[in-house]
C-alpha cells in the first residue's frame, strides 16, 4: 500500500526526487486528521489558531518522524502550510467534476477491456489543473 511508504522515498517516473505535490499534501492534510481526529477546517473565529496548530505539527512532530529529509523542502514552508491548512476542506465543482470525469473513464476502461486503466496512483492538482496516472513505488 503506497500510504505505507515513507514520504521522502514515495517517487515516479515525473517526480524522481521528491514525490508529486498533490501526494504530498493529501499525506500532510491525512496525517493531521489521523492526529486530531478533526480536519483543520479554518472558521472566521479560530482561523488562526487552527492554522499555526496545523502547521506546528506537520513541522515539529509528523514531519520530523516520518520524512526528517524534506522538512527543508518549500512544500513544508510555513507560508505553504498555512495556505493548504486554509484550503483544506475547500470543495470545487470544476475540481469535483474533472476528478469524477477521470474516474469514470477509468472504469470504462476496466470493464470494457479497451485501453489500459490507471495503475496504481491518479492524482489531481486542483491549484495547477494538472493531472497523473502513474505507478507509485518506494525508490531503491
Amino acid at each position: 500500500d503506497m500510504y505505507q511508504i515513507p514520504l521522502h522515498l514515495a517517487v515516479n517516473r515525473f517526480h524522481k526526487k521528491m514525490p508529486p505535490p498533490s501526494l504530498v499534501y493529501h499525506k500532510t492534510i491525512l496525517a493531521y486528521v489521523d492526529h486530531k481526529q478533526a480536519w483543520p477546517t479554518p472558521t472566521a473565529m479560530t482561523k488562526d489558531e487552527n492554522v499555526k496548530d496545523f502547521v506546528s505539527y506537520i513541522r515539529e512532530t509528523w514531519l520530523p518522524q516520518t520524512s526528517p529529509s524534506l522538512l527543508d523542502h518549500d512544500l513544508f514552508s510555513v507560508e505553504a502550510l498555512s495556505k493548504l491548512a486554509q484550503q483544506a476542506t475547500a470543495e470545487l465543482v470544476a475540481v469535483c467534476s474533472v476528478t469524477g470525469g477521470m474516474v469514470g473513464n477509468e472504469i470504462i476502461k476496466a470493464i470494457s477491456g479497451k485501453g489500459t486503466p490507471a495503475n496504481n496512483t491518479v492524482l489531481f492538482d486542483g491549484q495547477t489543473c494538472k493531472g497523473w496516472y502513474f505507478l507509485l513505488q518506494e525508490k531503491k
